[in-house]
């Protein structure tokens, strides 16, 4: 990964809005609030009647991520403007969602979601980020496909840097 794409995601304030849910909401599953009514009051701000919907299939995502992960979770405390690696590959997998037209989309969902399960992903939590990202999309909320910031070839070139999460 470039160095100067790390410091592009090096906090909270260098995400769009969308990001910015995705990953406050993940954060919130983290540490076992994902059913606190202000995420869901959000979600429903954000998304309208679908929020509820949405919620849920986020929720069962980054259940199965942490369940099936390749290794666990490195995500930042609730209110940390710092931004992980990890925290920027969900967001990653909703985006690659949004975007089956570009190019090989459905090929950068699967290859987003090796990165951080173990194995191949199962197709019902592919269909819950494609459910996420089409409420998301439906609602406005488009986050950007970061095509440079691929996690997977960061990690196979040797070039990924380790950073301390707090």
């Amino acid at each position: 990964m470039r160095d100067d794409l790390l410091d592009e995601i090096g906090s909270l304030e260098d995400l769009g809005r969308p990001e910015h849910l995705l990953v406050w909401a993940l954060r919130a599953i983290a540490i076992g609030h994902g059913d606190c009514p202000l995420v869901s009051r959000t979600f429903a701000k954000a998304c309208g009647p679908l929020g509820g919907q949405a919620l849920a299939a986020y929720f069962a995502l980054v259940r199965y991520i942490g369940m099936t992960g390749r290794r666990r979770l490195q995500v930042h405390l609730p209110g940390c403007p710092c931004v992980s690696v990890d925290e920027t590959a969900v967001v990653g997998v909703i985006a690659a969602a949004q975007h089956p037209g570009c190019g090989s989309g459905e090929t950068l969902l699967g290859m987003r979601m090796r990165f951080l399960v173990g194995g191949e992903p199962h197709e019902a939590f592919l269909s819950a980020a494609r459910a996420v990202a089409g409420v998301l999309a439906a609602s406005g909320h488009i986050p950007p496909l970061r095509l440079e910031g691929d996690a997977r070839k960061a990690v196979e070139a040797g070039t990924a840097q380790l950073r301390v999460v707090h």
